[in-house]
């Protein structure tokens, strides 16, 4: 009886393990891959279709009006640019995932699940013919994120952009990280 007993425990063990892996894999979110080489200064736009696709950043920590328990936060917005040369207009153009690099190199700082920015109310955009949209994107402000960078630190993102009909990846140009006091 004692053998089936540690069999049982074992197996119960077991499926808690499992059952725990799969929650704390439920929320990672995969990077964006890195460019081959870190961006310059200037904004690259990049041609998919007959659309024209740029992207710029801004980054922050907000210390104010005081920091909370789990550290300042950080936020960011992202400036994607769609202009459409196609004669066909892009449905369902979106970002739902953006990795933040560090300056001058591909490391990770991290990837942000990601919405539309505060002051839109869509969750899809589109993007007729010969026209040209600046959509604003958000970090998901539910999900806090602390790092411990120092202030004027250069950050990129890598930007995860879809539509109906296809996909890009687009980098904006590094910029330095902003503090709010």
């Amino acid at each position: 009886m004692n053998l089936s007993r540690g069999v049982s425990a074992f197996i119960i063990v077991l499926v808690i393990l499992v059952a725990s892996s799969f929650i704390v894999l439920s929320d990672f979110i995969p990077p964006v891959a890195p460019p081959d080489e870190p961006p310059s200064q200037a904004v690259e736009p990049v041609i998919v279709d007959g659309l024209v696709l740029a992207a710029t950043a801004y980054f922050w920590q907000d210390f104010m009006p005081e920091i909370p328990s789990m550290g300042p936060p950080f936020y960011l917005v992202i400036r994607v640019n769609a202009t459409n040369h196609a004669n066909t207009t892009v449905f369902g153009l979106n970002v739902h995932v953006v990795t933040v690099y560090f300056g001058d190199s591909t490391n990770v700082l991290h990837t942000f699940k990601i919405q539309p920015g505060l002051a839109c109310c869509f969750d899809e955009f589109t993007v007729p013919s010969n026209i040209s949209h600046l959509i604003e994107f958000t970090n998901d402000r539910e999900t806090i994120f602390s790092p411990d960078l120092e202030e004027g630190i250069d950050l990129y993102a890598r930007v995860h952009v879809v539509w109906d009909n296809g996909e890009a990846l687009i980098t904006t140009p590094p910029v330095p990280l902003g503090f709010t006091y």
